[in-house]
């Protein structure tokens, strides 16, 4: 019997919240949480499917002591579609597809850089959200400005790296934008580049070797560095008549010179380095200071994380031969490994890793997924010092036979051998990895099938050095959930204050982003006109829409 809290997509729909706080919540912080997943109300599908909701806290209590949560649903052109036409709309595995194109939930990642609040989201264009009213503002770039994997009428399938590059120096963010499923017909990546403001600049990387989908870009003074993530796409959904394909065990690296940039027309092909790291990779951070030639990298490592494959209606568990509880569907079996940090310094002409070194505590801690930093502070992005990471932990409860079938035989560039699994519960934690020379410095576990996730660094109001703050977290456990504050150089000593109130059910969510309230109104007048991008959309799709809608029709037939 699984051992992990089932409360994990019973969440709550749109709504304010007021949480009691116990312990002593710090009073020298300040400012915005924001968190964005996919809205569930309940377990069904993919965890990834599913609209937008964004989820603000504020970091300062008011003056009765409590913490304002706001849940608020990202209310897209298309979505706002769905809500008049839902019976046009199907979802086939991570993907939702209608007569108007394909979804852009618009569910994955939080950015935040000149004092405004992007979405993204690995298969559609990022769109800017207002920090103050939580409503929708803009697409970023109409869909002429994107390679299109797929065309349709309204929203064409465009692939965009759900994390963008923020550049610190420049007050711009690089997008990567690629064509994702075997039958592309062009599989170039497009490097972008925009200045907040404009229109998308962009440059091919071309010659590209295969790769399943790209999820992060980084950017330090001298340099853009694109990485993929091995997320197996079955563009039709599961079958479990045929075998699954295994996610690649290596992770890919392509690195661009700014300077390269800056001497290429846009539109051309722009010289860059590949190379491959061994071990599957997540999310990278970056030291932001290189010296032109060299740069540090760090990587999350969590092999055979297949997060393409959500539990399914009636999978047995590997280890138990009893049918997983529904509560679970839909959760991708992302605590089959322990975590790791991996330190990589990066000859960049040479395409060569010169130094690496991977931090992991295959004992404490298992199925970490995300991770935060201390951004606010100029010499913490220069070179940052810890990474605080959440972890579901493992339960052997939840080793679907599907999974074991897949990976049971693959030894190589994982951590623990599947045959080597424990054949107890590891605890969901917080761990606090040190990055000069990687370790797990600290770890908090949690007790009762409870997890953290995800955490965010909140800096004090006058941060001075990398630990100068806190580490917020979601408690997902039974019954309500909470918001728990660690000192952000002291995880091992627990929370020192929690929030909650009843009926405080949030959903399992993505990525998070802490960012000072905005003071005056929004610092630009950028906006996208959605009805002309749609007929302009429409236009060229007449122009030939046999692709799209072939494709179209072959997904219906598949999933009626």
């Amino acid at each position: 019997m699984a051992t992990l809290t089932r409360n994990l997509f019973h969440g709550s729909s749109e709504r304010h919240f007021e949480l009691e706080v116990a312990g002593d919540w710090p009073d020298d912080v300040d400012g915005w949480l924001f968190n964005v997943g996919p809205e569930r109300t309940a377990p069904g599908g993919h965890w990834f499917t599913g609209q937008g909701m964004l989820c603000r806290v504020g970091c300062r209590p008011d003056d009765r002591g409590r913490i304002a949560v706001d849940l608020r649903r990202v209310e897209t052109p298309i979505s706002k579609l769905r809500d008049a036409q839902p019976d046009l709309f199907r979802r086939s595995g991570v993907q939702e597809v209608s007569p108007f194109g394909f979804t852009n939930f618009a569910n994955t990642n939080v950015q935040s850089i000149g004092g405004r609040l992007f979405l993204g989201y690995d298969v559609g264009r990022p769109v800017e959200v207002d920090p103050e009213t939580l409503e929708v503002v803009t697409p970023v770039g109409a869909n002429a400005e994107w390679l299109v994997t797929l065309p349709a009428p309204v929203e064409p399938m465009i692939a965009v790296a759900a994390h963008p590059g923020p550049d610190w120096d420049e007050n711009a963010l690089f997008f990567a934008n690629y064509q994702n499923i075997p039958i592309a017909p062009d599989r170039h990546i497009r490097l972008c580049r925009w200045d907040l403001e404009g229109e998308i600049e962009h440059w091919r990387i071309d010659d590209v070797p295969h790769f399943d989908s790209i999820h992060d870009v980084k950017v330090t003074r001298s340099f853009v560095v694109v990485s993929d993530l091995p997320f197996v796409v079955e563009p039709f959904g599961p079958d479990p008549t045929r075998p699954r394909r295994a996610v690649a065990d290596v992770t890919n690296i392509w690195i661009v010179r700014k300077a390269d940039l800056r001497a290429t027309p846009p539109g051309a092909a722009v010289p860059h380095r590949h190379l491959t790291v061994p071990m599957m990779g997540g999310h990278m951070a970056v030291e932001f200071a290189d010296d032109g030639r060299e740069l540090t990298l760090f990587l999350t490592h969590h092999p055979m994380t297949d997060l393409g494959a959500g539990i399914e209606p009636g999978e047995r568990g590997r280890f138990t031969g009893e049918a997983i509880d529904a509560d679970y569907e839909g959760l991708p079996e992302i605590g089959n490994q322990p975590s790791g940090i991996g330190r990589y310094r990066i000859d960049v002409d040479a395409a060569k890793v010169v130094s690496a070194k991977v931090a992991v505590d295959p004992e404490r801690f298992w199925g970490g997924a995300l991770f935060t930093q201390n951004h606010h502070l100029a010499a913490s992005r220069e070179r940052p010092g810890n990474l605080w990471v959440s972890g579901v932990g493992h339960d052997p409860g939840l080793v679907t036979e599907r999974w074991w079938r897949t990976y049971a035989e693959v030894h190589e560039n994982v951590f623990v051998a599947p045959r080597d699994f424990p054949g107890v519960a590891v605890p969901g934690a917080l761990a606090r990895f040190e990055l000069d020379e990687p370790r797990l410095a600290e770890l908090y576990a949690y007790d009762g099938g409870a997890f953290p996730h995800p955490p965010t660094f909140v800096p004090r109001i006058d941060c001075r050095h990398d630990t100068d703050g806190y580490v917020l977290v979601f408690v997902h456990r039974d019954g309500d959930k909470a918001i728990d504050v660690f000192e952000a150089g002291e995880i091992e000593r627990g929370p020192i204050a929690s929030a909650s109130a009843p009926g405080f059910a949030l959903p399992l969510l993505l990525h998070s982003w802490w960012c000072p309230k905005r003071v005056g109104p929004r610092p630009s007048s950028y906006r996208v006109d959605p009805v002309q991008d749609a007929w302009d959309t429409l236009q060229a799709f007449g122009t030939d829409p046999s692709a799209g809608l072939g494709i179209g029709r072959s997904i219906f037939d598949r999933i009626r």
